[in-house]
């Protein structure tokens, strides 16, 4: 009975340990500031060197540091994330300043989702996943290129990207103009004999 006790708490003890690991794994978007601010001070990798002399040596290595693949990730600015890690990388910035700039980031953002989150009710889902008709009104956004001749002849303008036709294309035009008129002409001519069938029956 003892053995069998024993055996019990060991894994409750295992499977307790691994949902911990789970937990502190990631920054999840239900994680409060603290708990934000915790799990990357506490167990996100840094890149930085052993002690404060040896980084500002050498500099820290923001290919492997946790906190700054998540500010590739969540930091709007480019020019601000560059300026982090080319300071970072000489040695200018500590991991803690790092660190402290990537908590403020994704605190920001997970706060941010969570109002959002928090406005979402039954009413909204139920609205969201009513069936309705889709109408289609085009794209608002797309750019609308019209091709522009002059003369007749564009040059070899087209490959410049201007908007106009090359030769080549006027020619395709053409063929295709001339094609569009072969078929009008047939289409007439069967009208007209059709017509003129039904006026010989009608005598």
């Amino acid at each position: 009975m003892s053995a069998s006790i024993d055996e019990s708490a060991s894994k409750c003890q295992i499977a307790k340990r691994g949902q911990d690991r789970v937990l502190t794994a990631a920054v999840f978007m239900k994680d409060t500031p603290k708990q934000i601010k915790n799990k990357i001070n506490k167990y996100a990798f840094s890149g930085g060197k052993v002690s404060v002399e040896e980084h500002r040596e050498l500099g820290g290595d923001t290919e492997v540091d946790v906190a700054f693949q998540y500010l590739r990730f969540f930091l709007e600015d480019d020019g601000e994330l560059e300026r982090i890690r080319v300071a970072y990388e000489k040695g200018e910035m500590l991991t803690g300043e790092l660190k402290a700039i990537c908590i403020k980031e994704l605190e920001t953002y997970v706060l941010a989702f969570q109002e959002r989150r928090a406005k979402v009710g039954d009413d909204t889902v139920k609205l969201f996943m009513e069936r309705r008709p889709l109408k289609w009104v085009g794209n608002p956004r797309a750019t609308i290129v019209v091709p522009q001749v002059e003369n007749g002849d564009a040059g070899e303008a087209g490959t410049e990207g201007d908007g106009k036709m090359t030769k080549n294309q006027l020619k395709k035009l053409e063929k295709l103009k001339q094609a569009e008129a072969k078929k009008a002409q047939k289409a007439k001519e069967k009208a007209e004999q059709a017509a003129a069938q039904v006026a010989a029956q009608a005598a």
